[in-house]
């Protein structure tokens, strides 16, 4: 049985962040995603008090590296790159990266209350199952996303991380390694790191279907984050289209292919009005597989309570 954290509220802030990256990328994927973070540092007013690095898939388990200062990470990094001696040297090996996670989550080191957790996965899990790590997550009121591989390096579940996140409020998306340092700016991290309204839809083909209405706190513009297909490559998918009263927010395989530069996210800014939110997801897609999509919707202000976790 986990035990609920108490030890913050939904405003308490700020909380720990931590970037875990796979041995299996190349250096410069790392270095690239990284200098992303710096340049989003510069614009925005950073949400933390403390910052972890980890890198994972090696032979002998890293530690977690901690900072109190947001400059002191790159160096942290540069000195904990991808070496490849170190890591697994095969294709059947399961990626270490939920054994990262308990240990991250069970670390006495910083508060973990509240937490944002940044993965890159190279390598996929073996493991399926991922009831316990997600009720440790969900304990301790944090968010995990992540970003896997197109490329994968080994391992044989492809969708764990992406569940992961679609578990715990996060987002999960499939890039290519080359522009992975592309897309991490578009993540709710740092401007707009608290989720004021999460869903998870199953589709397939084509049709159109109502969501949970959102509560929408104040009229302001919001962060919308969504995925478009839940795999690569991009095999089946036509467009989606968000609805409200006021608006709406598109994308469709073209912008997906261009834009998007052929992942499976897609986010924008959009205006809502406070008040309760009606919604309507439409989509279309070229065959009848099932589809599980991830729906976000956050803000730079925390809500007074803590959002429910999206099933």
């Amino acid at each position: 049985m986990v035990t609920e954290d108490t030890s913050c509220t939904s405003r308490t802030q700020p909380p720990t962040f931590l970037f875990a990256y796979s041995n299996d990328f190349s250096q410069k994927t790392i270095l690239d995603t990284w200098n992303s973070f710096v340049n989003i540092e510069e614009e925005v007013d950073l949400q933390y008090s403390d910052f972890g690095n980890v890198r994972f898939d090696t032979k002998t388990p890293d530690s977690i590296h901690w900072n109190t200062n947001y400059k002191d990470v790159k160096s942290s990094i540069e000195n904990n790159l991808p070496d490849h001696s170190l890591g697994f040297g095969d294709s059947s090996t399961g990626s270490d990266v939920l054994d990262v996670l308990n240990r991250y989550l069970y670390n006495g080191q910083v508060p973990i209350c509240g937490s944002v957790v940044m993965i890159l996965l190279k390598r996929y899990p073996n493991e399926y199952d991922i009831t316990k790590v997600v009720n440790l997550i969900r304990s301790h009121h944090s968010i995990v996303h992540v970003i896997t591989s197109g490329n994968p390096s080994g391992g044989s579940q492809p969708k764990t991380g992406y569940n992961i996140a679609l578990k715990s409020n996060g987002l999960g998306a499939f890039e290519y390694d080359d522009m992975i340092s592309d897309m991490i700016p578009r993540f709710p991290l740092f401007a707009t790191p608290f989720p004021i309204y999460t869903t998870n839809v199953k589709i397939s083909g084509t049709g159109s279907i109502k969501l949970p209405p959102m509560t929408v706190p104040i009229a302001t513009e919001y962060y919308i984050s969504m995925t478009y297909q839940d795999h690569l490559p991009l095999d089946a998918f036509r467009s989606i289209k968000l609805e409200w009263d006021a608006g709406n927010f598109f994308e469709d395989n073209i912008l997906a292919q261009n834009s998007e530069d052929g992942g499976t996210y897609t986010s924008g800014w959009q205006y809502f009005g406070s008040g309760v939110t009606e919604l309507t997801f439409s989509y279309e897609y070229n065959d009848k597989k099932v589809e599980t999509l991830q729906i976000r919707i956050s803000s730079d202000t925390a809500l007074d309570h803590w959002l429910p976790y999206a099933e």
